[in-house]
This record gives structure tokens, sequence and C-alpha cells, in this order.
């Protein structure tokens, strides 16, 4: 354990709250594997803008994040079309790259107070992130990608509870979709490319899923001293 290394992660994120999300990301799964190892561990965060995948020759056996929030605005674009996009993302990444991709899906939350007051404009941006969310669900099922299912893990927790939105906006937002990535990217690192004992995952993981949740509902109610759990 004492000598493995952590291949930079590239993000491919589509605005300034994702960017924040990925540096506490690195912090946290850096902070996770240096207490694992009793070592001082970094990793490097790459970000760069979704709809720019020229970076992507620079891979290595990475993770390779990419939001589809960009899509959201971008009505012109067929979702047949974005399912081609994503597949010759996946395409690259794995055969030319060796790399590991996986798709962000997108909170299925709006704030109304910053969008149209038309209900039928509110209600093709809901039907447009429904479509891209279950385009990368079953692009997951079918090829070697990943999914980061953030839509159902802010769904659980309530979107008014974390104060946020598709564009996942707010500090407490950022925090719970880093643990949770974080969580799943070390999963994997576990399951797959470093050698742990079942003590040192355990360690690791700090609860897989669960805890991430449990965590997650800690924040919320922090302000409250309120301490709720899961079951």
């Amino acid at each position: 354990m004492s000598t493995f290394q952590v291949k930079p992660i590239y993000c491919f994120i589509s605005s300034n709250n994702e960017y924040k999300t990925m540096e506490l990301v690195a912090n946290k799964m850096a902070q996770r594997l240096s207490l694992v190892a009793q070592q001082n561990i970094k990793i490097e965060i790459i970000c760069h803008k979704a709809v720019e995948t020229e970076p992507l020759s620079a891979l290595d056996q990475s993770y390779a994040l990419f939001s589809l929030v960009h899509y959201v605005a971008q009505l012109h674009i067929p979702i047949s079309l974005i399912e081609k996009q994503l597949i010759r993302f996946c395409d690259k990444v794995i055969q030319s790259q060796k790399g590991f991709p996986y798709f962000l899906t997108i909170f299925q939350s709006l704030d109304r107070s910053t969008l149209p007051d038309s209900y039928q404009e509110r209600r093709v941006i809901i039907s447009r992130i429904r479509a891209i969310n279950l385009l990368a669900l079953r692009l997951s099922q079918s090829s070697h990608c990943g999914v980061l299912d953030l839509d159902s893990m802010f769904t659980r927790l309530g979107g008014q509870n974390i104060g946020t939105d598709f564009t996942l906006k707010g500090e407490l937002a950022h925090d719970i979709a880093a643990d949770f990535i974080s969580t799943t990217l070390l999963e994997d690192l576990a399951d797959s490319r470093i050698s742990l004992s079942a003590e040192m995952k355990t360690q690791l993981l700090a609860g897989g899923y669960k805890g991430t949740l449990q965590r997650s509902l800690q924040r919320i109610f922090k302000k409250d001293g309120i301490e709720k759990t899961i079951n």
C-alpha cells in the first residue's frame, strides 16, 4: 500500500459550481487515502470545459468525469446526437487512452426564482434533464462507462434541504456531491486497482453509499442539532 500512486483525475465540467465540487473530490480522496496508507498522498484534478474533449490525449489510465449539464440549455442538439457524442467520448477514453469514463447525472430540480415563469418552459427543461439522465444510465449498462448518479442522491436527500437545483449551486451541494463522487471512485480503486486488507478497505470507504447518506443528513441538520439515520 505504501507504494501505490493515484493517476490524475480529468474532469470535463460545465460550470464553476462543478469546478468547486471537483476540488473537494480531490481533497476528500487524498485525505482518506492518506489516512489508510499512513503517508501523505496528493491527487491532482485537471479540469476542462465539457465542450472541449481534445485534452483527452493526455489521459493515461485515469478517471475521466464528464458533466452533462451543458446539454440542458442546448435544445437544438437532439438526444440522438448527444448519444453519439457520449459514445464517442467513451470510446476515445477507453480505447485510445485506457481511461475510465464516468458521466454525472443532473439533479432534476429547478429554482423557479431564476427560471422563466412559464410552466411549459420549466416542463421542457425537466423533460430534457430526464432524457439526458436516462441516456447516461442506459449507456452505462451497454458500454464500459460508469455513472455518478447525483440525481438519485440529491433526490433522496431533497433539493430544498440541500438548497440546490440542477446547477449544483451552494456550498452544501458541493460538499455532498464531492463526498458521493469521492466515495464512488474510492470504491472502484479498492475493488480493482489497489490491494487492501478488509480492515483497510472498510476504513477507506467510510460506510460506502450509506455512509455518504448519513454524513449528508448530518450536514443538512447540523444547524438544528438534529441527528437522523437511514436504515
